[in-house]
């Protein structure tokens, strides 16, 4: 998935859970309605916990999430794409450990071997 601004964020909670309003976005989350303003403005971006939570209610990887808000808060360009490799790189982890505990059981016996072995 590509990475995902504070905006589009929380356009697709309001999408996903039904709700219209900015205002009733910044209930939703718990935040104050100025909150909401500033970051549709762009003059700040999630917190860490709400990160979290947003992650939560849109069933997105955490870490995923909390590195794109980290990068769209950073003014350095490198650390910003570091960041956002790091972000790439907790969705390949989330998808390995979900891979290894839901699918690996379902696999014929010789798919859980080193073909080298």
């Amino acid at each position: 998935m590509k990475a995902m601004t504070t905006v589009q964020l929380m356009d697709r909670i309001k999408k996903t859970h039904g709700i219209q309003s900015d205002y009733q976005l910044a209930k939703f989350l718990g935040v104050t309605q100025q909150s909401v303003s500033n970051w549709r403005r762009g003059k700040s971006a999630f917190d860490d916990e709400i990160a979290l939570k947003v992650a939560d209610l849109l069933g997105l990887d955490r870490g995923q999430v909390l590195a794109w808000v980290h990068a769209e808060r950073c003014k350095n360009p490198e650390a910003r794409r570091a960041l956002l490799r790091l972000a790439d790189l907790a969705k390949t982890a989330a998808f390995a450990a979900f891979t290894m505990t839901y699918l690996m059981p379902f696999l014929p016996e010789w798919a859980g071997h080193c073909i080298l072995c």
